[in-house]
């Protein structure tokens, strides 16, 4: 402020403030790109004409100016000009003072590399690499934008990749690696344009040979970031930046490493399990491959698990299928399940808050859930080992979703007009409840066809005996309003449920051997608890076998 007084006070200053409005002023007479070169070139001379001046007046609507200037609708000549005008002022006023003003001058250059002419980046690269890298560690409030501008030059085949690269590496080096990759971090998160240079930047600066505990440094400062960022990569609608998370994951985020907390690496891997999707053999290769330590290398395997060596000390004598399932089972299944349970409550609760009026995102979350289960089941070396541990809360999900949903149809009986012209208006009818129970039992019933026959029978005989045993199950969830506690009564209903919704098959062993070894097993649980079960339990088991009898042939 005492700095602005003085010049203010001096003479030759005012003088070069007048000739500096009277160069902005001929902006507003500009009706074509000629004038703006011109114009541009009034506010160079007015510059050149007063050197002893290292502060510019005006200097706010200066960088308006030159920011308009690189509108990218405007010709390769206009921006030339608009860069030599910066490179004048840059030039004049100095490294220091730039820092002060960097948001002034940076509002127009960040964004010009992506729309700019091919003869025109080498000129901004120049200016990156003369005045913007100088300033070190005054460049971090600017950091993201000078991310965002440098990153869109990272395409491959471009003859400016590797210049542009190395601006990268160099101002990594200026700020710190722990900053520079927060602020990528934070790109990706901000902006779904730069996710696949900036992953493939990132990969890039991976050394696949030293372990991930030595390059830390990726992760930035803020792990909540990273999470962030990396959840919506995998959700993104372009494939090759969901391909590029995927190898990201597999060569830094591997489970045996600790990387991450747990809550953190179910997250991921939450929003990791929708790539399932999207039915693509390089994203499942890729996601399994994660899965099962595919890609980790025979020494890791065997000073982590213990696999067996052969005279020469290699492991090449245990089948790799049984290496990635003992992979799987130490390091990976307890996220997995994690995440398909955290999948199902979101699913479930998106349906509760819907209030019967079911939108397309609603209901494919329903459907997508379903599939995931589906292709995890499907896959031999991991349904096997999770099926016992997600099956009960795939039994709960569809339970409380399908009833939630036939509520809502009995609901919309009485609803007020208001009501159904809302979900109306939202594109909804409440006939997709409808639709979508019936979808749900198809979906349910595409994952019980994979099991054998007896597979589903015998593990609702082997629950009820577990909560005959135990006061309680765990529930898909915590929330009282979502699921509850999965107890003796429950059990039976969700028995009763799925007699009643649920084609047996055709097999006659379902009905001559399985169903009558479940309804044995209720009856000899019943017996043996009888003093312990209240009369709602005993009361459901008896309704039950009563049911099953209907299925029973002799």
């Amino acid at each position: 402020m005492e700095e602005d007084n003085q010049l203010l006070n001096n003479a030759r200053y005012r003088q070069y403030a007048t000739a500096m409005d009277k160069a902005l002023k001929s902006f507003e007479s500009s009706s074509e790109w000629a004038d703006l070169i011109a114009s541009l070139g009034k506010v160079i001379k007015a510059i050149q004409s007063y050197p002893t001046f290292t502060k510019l007046p005006r200097r706010v609507v200066i960088g308006k100016r030159l920011a308009q200037c690189l509108h990218p609708a405007l010709p390769s000549g206009v921006h030339l000009k608009a860069l030599e005008t910066y490179d004048v002022i840059f030039q004049r006023i100095g490294i220091e003072r730039l820092a002060l003003d960097l948001f002034i001058y940076s509002a127009g250059l960040f964004p010009l590399l992506a729309n700019a002419a091919m003869q025109v980046k080498p000129v901004l690269l120049d200016l990156y690499q003369n005045y913007y890298l100088p300033l070190g560690k005054a460049l971090q409030p600017a950091l993201s934008g000078l991310l965002l501008g440098l990153l869109p030059g990272l395409e491959e085949g471009s003859e400016h990749f590797t210049r542009t690269k190395q601006l990268l590496d160099s101002s990594c080096n200026k700020l710190g690696a722990m900053t520079f990759f927060t602020g990528i971090w934070q790109c990706i998160t901000s902006t779904p344009t730069v996710r696949l240079p900036a992953l493939l930047y990132m990969t890039s600066c991976i050394d696949r040979q030293r372990p991930a505990s030595e390059q830390l440094f990726v992760i930035g400062n803020d792990t909540s970031v990273v999470v962030n960022a990396v959840c919506l990569a995998l959700h993104d609608n372009n494939i090759l930046v969901q391909r590029n998370i995927l190898d990201f994951l597999i060569t830094f985020f591997l489970f045996h490493t600790n990387t991450l907390p747990d809550k953190d690496a179910v997250a991921i891997l939450k929003s990791a399990l929708s790539v399932l999707l999207r039915r693509d053999m390089s994203l499942n290769r890729r996601f399994y491959a994660w899965l099962l330590g595919t890609n980790v290398n025979a020494a890791i395997m065997k000073s982590n698990m213990g696999s067996n060596e052969d005279s020469d000390g290699h492991t090449s004598c245990v089948d790799p299928d049984t290496l990635n399932s003992r992979y799987f089972s130490a390091y990976s299944k307890v996220y997995v399940v994690a995440a398909v349970k955290e999948m199902l409550h979101d699913s479930y609760n998106s349906v509760v808050s819907s209030k019967g009026c079911i939108t397309t995102a609603e209901r494919s979350g329903v459907l997508g859930s379903f599939r995931v289960v589906l292709n995890l089941l499907d896959k031999s070396q991991i349904g096997t080992l999770v099926v016992e541990d997600i099956l009960m809360d795939v039994l709960r999900f569809l339970y409380h979703v399908h009833n939630l949903l036939r509520s809502y149809l009995k609901v919309n009986e009485n609803k007020q007009l208001a009501d159904i012209q809302r979900c109306r208006s939202s594109g909804t009818t409440l006939q997709n409840c409808n639709n979508l129970a019936d979808e749900v039992i198809k979906s349910a019933n595409l994952i019980f066809n994979t099991f054998e026959p007896y597979y589903l029978w015998d593990y609702l005989g082997r629950a009820i005996h577990s909560c005959t045993s135990h006061s309680t199950l765990e529930s898909i969830s915590n929330d009282q309003d979502s699921c509850e506690s999965i107890q003796i009564p429950k059990i039976m209903d969700d028995s009763l449920f799925y007699d009643e919704y649920f084609s047996l098959d055709p097999d006659n062993d379902v009905q001559t051997l399985y169903l009558p070894q479940l309804m044995y097993m209720i009856i000899v649980e019943m017996h043996r608890s009888c003093c312990n079960i209240s009369f709602l339990e005993l009361n459901s088991g008896i309704v039950l076998c009563s049911k099953l009898l209907n299925h029973i042939l002799p």
